[in-house]
């Protein structure tokens, strides 16, 4: 086989890897979570506040060594566009957690679901 069908393979593996993960691991913790079930919702809100905490920590990290006066090369899109978004994510994170009223959910379509 020439190096052209072994990246093929391995591309071909990797993108039915990630979707099989997606699949048995991440769509029912999501679907737990949609669903309000206790132990998922206080998963979400332990890592939330731990990747708040990360986010402050950081930022005051990078005002107190003056990252803005450093050649940060590509680096320079992290601070401008990934950290806005991560505040934006949290908070909207945040926003959902608090809300007081249930999302409207089919009664029996998630278990079906979480089991198939």
């Amino acid at each position: 086989m020439d190096a052209f069908t072994i990246f093929g393979l391995q591309t071909t593996a990797t993108i039915v890897t990630y979707a099989l993960a997606a699949k048995w691991y991440v769509w029912p913790r999501l679907a737990a979570v949609r669903l309000r079930w206790p132990l998922a919702l206080a998963l979400v809100w332990l890592f939330s506040v731990e990747g708040s905490l990360d986010l402050v920590k950081a930022v005051v990290q990078g005002i107190a060594i003056r990252a803005t006066d450093y050649q940060l090369g590509a680096a320079w899109f992290i601070p401008t566009y990934a950290v806005p978004l991560l505040w934006v994510s949290q908070a909207m994170i945040f926003m959902l957690l608090l809300r007081r009223e249930p999302v409207a959910v089919a009664a029996s379509a998630p278990r079906a679901a979480l089991t198939g």
